[in-house]
């Protein structure tokens, strides 16, 4: 495995670790409420 094999492995992986918390990652806390009928979502 050369130096540029290895380059794209660890590009890959570094991609796919992003995209696993960009996913799965901790979310902000959020709240809904009905006002008029309508559900309103306030995100913080």
């Amino acid at each position: 495995m050369g130096a540029m094999d290895v380059i794209v492995v660890l590009a890959a992986a570094g991609l796919i670790a992003a995209l696993g918390w960009l996913v799965f990652g901790p979310r902000r806390a959020g709240a809904a409420r009905v006002e008029g009928g309508v559900h309103r979502v306030v995100t913080t």
